[in-house]
């Protein structure tokens, strides 16, 4: 399978590097930014339900 690999820093985590796969190739579809800021919500949600 062919991912695209979207690595990026957590500034308020101490510099926490983060690597995001994705099936979405095409950077117009979903732009890095974008997939970032959707995961680290994500995350958060998932870690308060957990809580």
């Amino acid at each position: 399978m062919i991912v695209r690999a979207v690595d990026y820093m957590v500034p308020d985590r101490k510099g926490e590097r983060i690597r995001l796969i994705t099936s979405i190739l095409d950077p117009s579809g979903a732009v890095a930014e974008d997939l970032a800021r959707c995961h680290h919500d994500r995350w958060e949600a998932e870690t308060v339900a957990i809580s």
